[in-house]
């Protein structure tokens, strides 16, 4: 089993939740650098306040980080209601789970916020935080319990976009069949390309015959 499968089999059975909530607050920080932890005590649903720069349009916004183990959609619905009962502001969304998410999910966790009049949440599930941990080894210690580094070849692209539902390929079946044949005769295939041009759209039409070289596993340790 591959670092990113152990991550992910970690995170699905067991994940301590204070240890989690520090490790989401942790890890967002770089997306949200007016991120601030609220630790202990009564949060009010909220596990950290985002502090927006002081020159946008409403010094006063405030972003609202809900972490869970548990239910997402729950959590919201609960965390909404506790701070619209305690008359704390929310301007935006954020969600941190350490379970997978999927379409229904986030169209549920959307409507929650467009009902309050909110943009939809940003929502960072499993597999976010898969990619996360296994690039930073000190959280994953604390975390998951789990050593070892990045092997060289994946199952699949630490990179790829985190869609649940991706629409269907158009105007590649010659690539796809030429690629499927080549494997079907046990040829060896290396797909190159500059980014962007459509690499791991086209060869996770190919299942698990394929496997993805991470770069940064070459470096020397």
């Amino acid at each position: 089993m591959n670092l990113p499968a152990r991550v992910r089999q970690a995170l699905n059975e067991s994940v301590h939740p204070a240890e989690f909530e520090r490790c989401a607050c942790a890890l967002l920080q770089s997306r949200y650098p007016g991120l601030s932890a609220v630790e202990g005590g009564h949060d009010f649903g909220r596990d950290a306040d985002i502090y927006f720069p002081s020159d946008s349009n409403d010094p006063q916004a405030r972003g609202r980080l809900m972490v869970t183990t548990g239910d997402p959609i729950a959590n919201v619905r609960n965390g909404l209601r506790r701070m619209q009962e305690e008359g704390l502001q929310v301007d935006l969304v954020v969600v941190a789970s350490s379970r997978p998410v999927d379409a229904r999910t986030r169209r549920t966790l959307d409507k929650l916020c467009l009902d309050r009049g909110l943009p939809p949440a940003h929502v960072y599930a499993q597999e976010w935080f898969v990619h996360q941990l296994v690039r930073d080894a000190a959280w994953r210690r604390s975390l998951l319990g789990i050593e070892g580094r990045l092997g060289a070849l994946l199952d699949e692209p630490l990179e790829a976009p985190l869609v649940a539902s991706p629409p269907p390929l158009v105007g590649r079946a010659s690539e796809v069949e030429a690629l499927s044949a080549a494997m079907d005769a046990c040829q060896d295939v290396v797909l190159v390309g500059v980014p962007g041009v459509g690499k791991t759209r086209l060869t996770g039409q190919l299942g698990d015959q394929v496997v993805y070289v991470e770069p940064a596993s070459l470096a020397p340790s």
